[in-house]
Parts: C-alpha cells; structure tokens; sequence
C-alpha cells in the first residue's frame, strides 16, 4: 500500500499547523538567549510527598479555580499545551506553548517596552505500588519582551524521569502580572523504548506537534532517539469506530479499534517527511510483536469542530434511542435531518438553534480535550461531557477522576467514574465504571434534550 505518502528531504513541502482556527500563525521556538530572563528555581528531592489533587484554598484566585475546571475552558484566561518526549533513558523533556496574546504584559516607563512575566512549576511523581514520591520538581520564571515574541512561545524543560518507570505530572502556569493561573496533569510512561512518548512528531523545521493529530495534507517528520529497526510498520485502521453506549443502553465495546484495514511498512529516517492520505487512525511500530507504538489520527480540517453535514447526526446518538437514531441516518441529508431535529426538540427555529450552538459547542470542547485514538466525543469522557457539560467538581489521582455535579437544594449530587486504563493505541483512555445507578439521571437530560431544554444540571 502506497497511501502513506513519503516526500524526499529535498521536495518542498507544505506547512503545517494543528487547528484552522490557528492556521495563520507565526509558530516559532523562541531561543533562550532572546528571552530576557529566566530564573531557574530549584526544588529539593522530596522522598515521600504525593502529589495534591486539588490547589490549596489559600492558593485559589478569586475566580474560585477548582480541579473541575481543567474542563471549563471559561475558567482561565490562560490555555497553555504540552507533550512529552523520551528523549534518552535517565530523562525526557516536557515541551511547552502559550499563546502570548494570553499573557499581560506591563510597559517598563523607563525604556517603553512592553515584558510579561510568568512562572511554570513541576512535580514528577514516580507511580507504582511500592512508590508514590515526588522525585523531580522545579520552578522556572519566564520574563518575555514582547518586542521578541510571535503568536506563540515555545520552550523545552527538561525532567528526571527514568526508562522502566511510570510517572504522573503535575504542571501549573500563573501569570505574574495578574491572577490567571493554569493546572494540568499528565500520564507519563516510560516502561519500555517502544512506548508512544518517545516518538516525538515536528513540523519539517523540528518545531513539535502538540497532539498527534494531522489535518488535511498536514507534512510532519517522526523522530525516536533509539530506532531499533530502519523500517516502520504502519496499521491503518478507517475512522469507523462507534460512540460508546449511553447509560441506559447494555455496554459494549464496539467503539474500540479491532481488526486492521491494512498493514504496510515504510523506510524510517529522522529527515523523511511523511503525510497521510486517509481520515483514520494510523498506529506506527518498530516491532509489531510489541504492544506499543505511536498513535496517529488523521481528521478533516474543521476538527475539533463539527461543520460537515456527516458530522452532525453521530453525536444524536447519545440523546435518541436506538430506533430512532438509525431513522435519522437513514433520511439521507443530513443537515436537514440535523436541523429538523432540533426544530421539533425547540419548538421553534430560534430555540432549536440555540440548542444546535450549544450541544456543538460541546462537541467541540469533547474534541479538545479528550480526543486520543479517536475523536473527544466518541469517549466515555466525550459521552459525559457532551450530555451533561463540564463537571461541577472533580477528584483525580494516578488511578483515574472522579466527575461530580451538584444541584442547588440537592444533598446527593450525580458522580461519574472514569478509570485510567491506558491501551495500547492510547495512553490517556479512560474507562466509565458503568456500575453506578445513573440511568434515571441520564434519562432526565436526554428528555431534557428532546424537550426543548438546553440541559444544565445546576
């Protein structure tokens, strides 16, 4: 199969870029020595802490920051990204971006320019039954000209993290001009030269992919710091995957990838280019006797948004049984069956298109935040998400999170938990534990849904 296409180093090449929205950006990594400061704190070894699951109250900006809001983009003015890469056997390197439009720079009166000023802080916490200690952390204080910077700022940190071992992050970014502040955690496993995170995907100029997602005929070159063949072997499996179930249906697990559509293999060089022709998933090995790799996704050039008329009707499936979702697919145009639906569940025009924004805007944040090895909305996560919006409350440890929502004049709020049960295509899957009796609660938003009601469980 010839459908992985491969560029010679000297062809020329399209740029590439993640999102639309951001396809006009300038992405450049920003040297050290233009950067006019950056102080280095360093933390000493810690033998036996474990990592908080929420920020100190004392800590808490007015804007009353908990862990929920990780998954309320409203939450914080700030929306950094990362990724991490194994790049030897005794370290790995946290790759970081910030928009800078997001950070607030003060104008020096003494030389008129204009700098912002922001401090990132880690802690690496090694996970494993014997263990729980924090066994790397570190302060950096950033200090930016904006005369220096583009759209993006860009820069690499490195940690102490140990090939055998599994390990969970913890990253929070303030801005120390004003009180925005961001909290994020990360799954990290280094257990064998074959896992995920030492591949580390660029755009032809080495500038890092921060997710492992290729839109339209996005070029990108693949680079492992301990290649054990010259040779890649290349799954391809078409996006055809299921939605999971919704709770009032039995379980299934006819979402997950199962038998492969091809197998093919291609030459490995850190200098080759490389596109992909199809929508899929594109799982990339060394060793096909391992049960790890890298995990591509090729999507269409809207994502995470849905505009495509296709797009429309799958997430329905979440809020229709399914009798009647199998007549929406059969209607044969989908945005008008799309748009109908929400007219007769509105009412009215007005309504229903009111309802069209917000249940897509959902979708849209499913896909930012939990899209792995297929799309955010087709997770357990997506499901929740998507139905009842982001959680009120969260708990997460090293194990998985548990999502809460409250409502007022209501002692027994709705819990959902996600198990962490990373695979072998994805290394941040999460697991719903169907267990729980929330079925009489699921109805409720999906009547609410199908009733005219934007449902918002407050």
């Amino acid at each position: 199969m010839t459908n992985w296409k491969m560029f010679n180093k000297n062809e020329t090449t399209s740029s590439y870029t993640y999102r639309k929205e951001i396809t006009n950006f300038t992405e450049t990594k920003i040297p050290l020595t233009r950067v006019s400061k950056i102080i280095v704190v360093k933390v000493a070894f810690i033998i036996s802490i474990i990592l908080s699951s929420c920020a100190s109250s004392s800590n808490q900006p007015s804007n009353k920051w908990t862990l929920a809001s990780i998954y309320n983009p409203l939450k914080s003015s700030l929306h950094p990204v990362f990724k991490i890469h194994h790049n030897n056997t005794n370290n790995s390197v946290l790759f970081f971006k910030i928009r800078t439009n997001e950070l607030f720079f003060r104008e020096n009166p003494v030389n008129q320019t204009e700098t912002c000023s922001f401090t990132l802080k880690y802690l690496l916490q090694e996970v494993s039954d014997e263990s729980t200690a924090i066994v790397d952390s570190s302060t950096y204080i950033y200090e930016l000209s904006k005369a220096d910077v583009k759209d993006y700022y860009i820069t690499q940190i490195p940690l102490k993290a140990r090939e055998g071992n599994s390990y969970r992050l913890k990253v929070t970014v303030r801005d120390n001009n004003r009180k925005a502040f961001d909290i994020s955690y990360h799954n990290i496993e280094k257990n064998t030269v074959n896992a995920e995170q030492y591949f580390n995907i660029t755009t032809l100029n080495g500038t890092p992919l921060f997710k492992n997602v290729i839109l339209n005929d996005g070029v990108f070159k693949i680079n492992h710091p301990k290649p054990s063949s010259d040779s890649l072997y290349v799954s391809f499996y078409h996006n055809k995957v299921e939605a999971p179930k919704p709770l009032i249906a039995p379980s299934s697990d006819n979402y997950l990838y199962k038998q492969r559509d091809s197998l093919f293999v291609i030459h490995y060089s850190s200098n080759a280019a490389f596109s992909l022709p199809h929508e899929g998933m594109y799982y990339v090995q060394f060793d096909t006797n391992s049960n790890e790799g890298l995990t591509l996704l090729k999507l269409n050039n809207d994502f995470p948004k849905v505009k495509e008329p296709e797009g429309l009707l799958p997430p329905l499936s979440y809020i229709t049984t399914d009798a009647e979702y199998k007549k929406l697919l059969r209607d044969g145009n989908p945005k008008l069956t799309a748009d109908n639906f929400w007219i007769k569940a509105g009412g009215s025009p007005d309504r229903g298109r009111a309802m069209i924004r917000l249940y897509y805007n959902r979708v849209y944040f499913a896909n930012y935040y939990f899209t792995n090895s297929k799309p955010g909305w087709k997770t357990d996560q997506g499901m929740v998400y998507v139905v009842y919006g982001p959680p009120h409350k969260m708990k997460k440890t090293a194990f998985g999170e548990t999502w809460i929502y409250e409502r007022k004049g209501d002692d027994n709020p709705i819990t959902f938990e996600f198990k962490y049960a990373p695979n072998k295509y994805n290394l941040n899957n999460f697991i719903l534990d169907r267990s729980q009796n929330n079925e009489w609660h699921w109805t409720e938003a999906v009547y609410a849904w199908t009733s005219g009601d934007i449902f918002l469980y407050d």
